[in-house]
């Protein structure tokens, strides 16, 4: 990008950012939720509903986090450290999409209010009662 828009005048950076976050972005994040909703067994269909539940929540969390990196970087940082900042941050910013399109993840976004989950947790919390009223009337 740099032998694209040179320098680190507001012009060149404003130029690289823009770039990267609304035409890089977008579809990076996409094929990332693509590649591992197709190898956690998910249909195409499924794929276009993850996507449009999720891509630009996750897009908008990626210009929080990258869009300051970059400003950073293209205003701070040596150009032969650029990767090594990008690597570092990129570090926390995979293990964050990994957890968000974990499949357990996907499950409890997909999963409406008031669900199977929340019932659950609730007889998790609950006494052990539940069971033995299910025990006693087998017993009868």
């Amino acid at each position: 990008m740099e032998r694209l828009v040179p320098g680190a005048s507001l012009r060149a950076v404003a130029i690289k950012l823009v770039v990267d976050q609304c035409i890089q972005g977008p579809p990076m994040i996409a094929s990332m939720y693509c590649w591992i909703a197709i190898g956690n067994g998910r249909t195409v269909s499924e794929v276009v509903e993850t996507l449009k539940a999720h891509l630009f929540d996750t897009w908008v969390n990626s210009v929080w986090v990258w869009a300051p990196v970059q400003i950073m970087q293209q205003t701070l940082v040596p150009l032969h450290y650029r990767v090594s900042v990008a690597n570092l941050v990129s570090y926390f910013w995979d293990t964050y999409l990994s957890m968000m399109m974990s499949p357990a993840e996907a499950a409890a976004a997909r999963e409406p209010a008031g669900g199977a989950r929340e019932a659950e947790a609730a007889a998790a919390r609950e006494p052990a009662g539940g069971a033995r009223e299910a025990e006693a009337a087998a017993a009868r």
